[in-house]
């Protein structure tokens, strides 16, 4: 998979969630609510074509082995796309955050994905989804993909405010 790949199916995951579910960003639910219904777009969008599995606050490597960060902590992204079975194939991790949770929250969840992608978790990318709640809900994301972090365009704000 390319990482146009991903970028377009990401896309394709937050429109279908905008779609079915912006009325969770509109009135301010909380972010795991949010981040549940978000990883059901995922899954419609990443599971029909290759199988993946998408979980939220998944803790383990393969079958049994707790999911460690580099530091040896305990780690639950927010919403994962994997195979559940194989340590191989980790595609995304994403973190979610609502915009009022301020900078120094996003850029800490931004330090854990660059951990989740560069360490010994071996995602092949990094996803940061920041929703900004209220009657003009939007989204900004950035992907990490091991070097560097981008703001592909066909991502989030272009993609949703066509469907809102």
């Amino acid at each position: 998979m390319t990482i146009r790949d991903p970028v377009k199916k990401v896309a394709q995951s937050l429109v279908h969630f905008m779609n079915r579910h912006v009325y969770l960003v509109q009135h301010d639910v909380s972010e795991r609510a949010i981040t549940h219904k978000l990883a059901e777009a995922f899954q419609s969008v990443f599971g029909e074509t290759n199988a993946y599995d998408v979980d939220c606050e998944y803790n383990r490597v393969e079958l049994n082995q707790i999911k460690r960060g580099n530091n040896e902590r305990r780690v639950y992204p927010d919403l994962v796309v994997h195979h559940r079975q194989s340590r191989n194939d980790n595609l995304l991790a994403v973190e979610v955050k609502k915009s009022k949770a301020g900078k120094k929250a996003i850029r800490k969840d931004e330090k854990k994905l660059e951990e989740y992608v560069r360490g010994h978790l071996i995602y092949k990318y990094g996803l940061s989804v920041v929703f900004r709640v209220g009657k003009k809900p939007r989204c900004k994301c950035r992907l990490f993909d091991g070097k560097r972090w981008t703001e592909p365009p066909t991502l989030c704000i272009e993609s949703m405010e066509r469907h809102l």
